[in-house]
């Protein structure tokens, strides 16, 4: 799947000790969505880039619930 909707995908070795993995996505529902996430000293970092207000909204509004979700899963997520 996401061969067909990631725009690319990469992912890098910081050579302070992290990793990172950035992903963009064009299509119509996730119109020029961009998201990086890294894992550094034992925590996750999520950051995402979007040119559409109403799909920064909806991330917005999932940001507690994808928190959640990590956490359940017994990783540490950086504020």
């Amino acid at each position: 799947m996401l061969e067909k909707t990631a725009d690319s995908l990469m992912l890098v070795a910081d050579p302070n000790g992290g990793t990172s993995f950035d992903i963009s996505i064009r299509d119509e529902v996730f119109d020029n969505l961009a998201c990086r996430i890294t894992h550094y000293n034992g925590k996750v970092i999520a950051s995402f880039r979007v040119h559409d207000k109403n799909l920064r909204r909806l991330l917005e509004s999932e940001l507690g619930r994808l928190r959640a979700r990590l956490e359940e899963r017994g990783l540490a997520v950086a504020e």
